[in-house]
């Protein structure tokens, strides 16, 4: 086992439907953080762009990328959605 066990599966959270999903060491973090500090994801990334100074094609390439993910998820939903239904 490696010294980063970041990725390893380590707790099981409920989502909306009963749904459950196991969360790796670092989404956990994240998790908590979320829930206990009360920050929202649109204050952490306009820390991220304030402090890094992310301007034209920095911002570009940080909407490309949170794009990319939040159609990851889309793409997996449907892609869920369509196997039920046959």
């Amino acid at each position: 086992m490696s010294n980063d066990d970041t990725m390893v599966p380590t707790s099981t959270i409920k989502l909306k439907g009963n749904k459950m999903k196991t969360l790796t060491k670092q989404e956990q973090k994240a998790y908590d953080f979320l829930l206990e500090s009360g920050v929202t994801l649109k204050d952490i990334i306009e820390v991220v762009i304030e402090s890094n100074g992310i301007t034209g094609v920095g911002l570009i390439s940080l909407q490309a990328d949170i794009t990319k993910q939040i159609d990851s998820h889309n793409i997996s939903k449907f892609s869920e959605e369509a196997m039920m239904s046959m």
